[in-house]
């Protein structure tokens, strides 16, 4: 046994006979701690024994140099050599049938592992690590193959576009025609995964040498850093473009009624992002219980200037429930509204409509009664839930005993 487990003599060099444990050619594998076992019906026993190698020739087998090694022209490469011997003895480089003499950019470090840097393709051969001690001499071979560096001759660059276009980023290199080239793009450092992203993102480049994508229909979601980069057995490299998107700005914020009247409104809010094209004008809308959704409605000034941040409402009804909000425009087109502002109701007053063909007559001894039509719609005063629609046409007054008494609405 060695170690605690069954001892098999799949080697030749390995034999057990008539109880005899022989091993020849001695290598450090076979260091460990060996049991021979004897038994009978009666019963086993057992007698240990270290084997300790203190000395062995230059060993390859369960260190082989890669057969093949790539690297780059004018990238830095590493050829590890690592024999087993004790002691340890002294390391040797052939490059072909001549031995490798170091130079600047060569050199054989203290480990017996050989630097090569700026490789350049003379650099390229067949080379033999030579291990040396007093007990023998081994060697191991590979292949270093210098390869064409990967160079982006066509990068993207630095967009800058409008929502709704679609663009193509080109990616095209230059490489090793031996070797197998892999495109990746990333978004704001992460994956593009193509055709996850709702059709926006698709692979154009139809070269081998080509890794171009197409965005369509951008939005204004889209603006980043976009980041190209290609790999090969030897090499990587990444290059990045920024995308501006200009688009229509964002909702302005923070609508509040500064204060109100009876017929005005003032309001203040904050501009909300320009996205890429400056504000050129806001639009003020107003939305009461009784009207058919948002209506635009009249300001002071009358044209709202991009860098202005408040504005005066005139015209408005007296005693009403109002709701304000704000829109920006710039020269791409007109955003999204804002958050609607607080309620907040316009102050009473009297009524502004003069009746017209007041007339009397009728009635009873002790009765007159008075009559009189409005020639255009009321504006509701009174808190009531009158429809706009609805208009006061004649009204009737009754006088009986010097008292006043409403005989008819006729609405």
């Amino acid at each position: 046994m060695k170690n605690g487990e069954n001892l098999e003599s799949l080697e030749e060099r390995i034999q057990v006979a008539n109880g005899l444990l022989s091993i020849s050619r001695l290598t450090l594998s076979d260091i460990g701690m060996y049991q021979c076992v004897a038994g009978n019906k009666h019963g086993e026993v057992y007698s240990n024994a270290e084997l300790k190698v203190i000395a062995v020739a230059p060993d390859f087998s369960q260190s082989q140099l890669r057969s093949h090694t790539m690297v780059k022209e004018g990238g830095d490469v590493l050829m590890e050599c690592r024999p087993k011997m004790s002691p340890w003895g002294g390391i040797s480089w052939r490059k072909g049938s001549e031995t490798l003499q170091e130079s600047n950019r060569v050199s054989i470090l203290d480990n017996g592992n050989l630097r090569i840097q700026n490789a350049t393709k003379p650099d390229a051969g067949l080379y033999t690590c030579v291990a040396r001690n007093q007990f023998g001499v081994a060697s191991s071979s590979g292949t270093l193959m210098v390869k064409e560096p990967t160079i982006i001759t066509t990068p993207p660059s630095t967009l800058d576009v409008t929502v709704g276009e679609s663009i193509v980023l080109p990616c095209q290199v230059t490489h090793d025609p031996s070797l197998e080239l892999k495109f990746t793009w990333f978004f704001n450092e992460q994956l593009i995964h193509f055709g996850n992203h709702g059709g926006y993102f698709e692979k154009v480049g139809g070269q081998h040498s080509a890794g171009d994508i197409m965005i369509r229909n951008i939005q204004l979601r889209h603006a980043g850093k976009y980041t190209c980069a290609v790999q090969t057995k030897v090499d990587s490299i990444s290059i990045a473009a920024d995308l501006v998107v200009r688009g229509p700005p964002g909702p302005p914020t923070s609508i509040h009624v500064e204060e109100i009247s009876d017929t005005t409104a003032s309001l203040s809010w904050r501009p909300g992002p320009d996205n890429h094209s400056p504000v050129t004008t806001y639009t003020i809308q107003a939305r009461t219980p009784f009207s058919l959704g948002w209506q635009a409605v009249t300001t002071v000034p009358e044209m709202v200037g991009g860098r202005r941040l408040t504005a005066t409402v005139i015209d408005l009804s007296p005693w009403v429930e109002y709701e304000f909000r704000v829109l920006a425009s710039n020269a791409i087109g007109t955003g999204e509204p804002s958050k609607p502002s607080k309620q907040a109701r316009t102050k009473e007053t009297s009524p502004k409509v003069t009746p017209a063909n007041v007339s009397g007559g009728g009635g009873s001894r002790s009765e007159l009664v008075i009559t009189w039509e409005v020639s255009k719609p009321l504006t509701p005063i009174l808190p009531h839930p009158w429809r706009e629609s609805q208009k006061l046409i004649v009204w009737h007054f009754i006088f009986k005993n010097r008292e006043a008494i409403t005989a008819g609405v006729s609405p």
